[in-house]
């Protein structure tokens, strides 16, 4: 396991002059609490704590790419902790400019791609930034579980083309989880549904006459 870990790191860390600094070690274990907040929206049901979760995650991405030093990383998740942060105050307080906040986020996922934009591999990058920003904004949880599937393979697409083996493994681990807790999600479902007690109308009765 050390070993891969090692062949992952130099892979994506060579173009870089990649060193075992403090900030490399702190910025890591900022990644590993991003990951497990991620994590943990796959099993929450309340729209609230999904936004929240996701929130914090763009957080601490932030300073995990502040510390670096990937401009674009951060800048993204500066873009991600406002979108969280706005459809959170419009879930929030039932405001009526769900629709507003959508395309304005949308609008700068779209801008922040194709500035960072270099060749046709980063379309994964965008479509997968588009979905889940639709996915945070809708409010059916099981679309939104779907949704991070979808984006976390477009993400082991995205990091196997960049030969990125660790986050290749991350995101595949991630996939496993999604899978687990959409079928935890739908399994509920069906159990509280047969759970549910059935209301039958009465049989009419004849009146017999005399």
């Amino acid at each position: 396991m050390a070993k891969f870990i090692a062949i992952g790191i130099f892979f994506e860390y060579n173009k870089k002059d990649f060193m075992f600094t403090t900030k490399y070690i702190i910025s890591q274990i900022i990644a590993l609490f991003a990951y497990a907040s991620i994590t943990a929206t796959m099993f929450v049901k309340s729209k609230i704590k999904i936004l929240l979760l996701n929130i914090t995650c763009s957080i601490f991405f932030f300073f995990h790419y502040l510390l670096l030093g990937a401009s674009v990383g951060m800048y993204i998740n500066v873009i991600g902790t406002a979108r969280g942060l706005w459809f959170y105050l419009d879930e929030r307080f039932n405001s009526k400019h769900l629709f507003n906040a959508l395309i304005v986020c949308l609008a700068a996922t779209l801008v922040s791609s194709i500035y960072a934009f270099s060749s046709w591999v980063e379309c994964f990058a965008l479509i997968a930034g588009v979905i889940f920003t639709y996915s945070l904004w809708q409010k059916n949880i099981g679309f939104y579980r779907w949704s991070m599937l979808i984006c976390s393979i477009l993400w082991v697409v995205y990091n196997i083309l960049h030969y990125s083996i660790v986050a290749t493994f991350g995101e595949s681990i991630l996939i496993i989880i999604e899978i687990v807790s959409i079928v935890k999600y739908y399994r509920k479902d069906k159990s509280d549904l047969a759970s549910t007690p059935q209301i039958t109308a009465p049989l009419p009765t004849q009146e017999t006459t005399e």
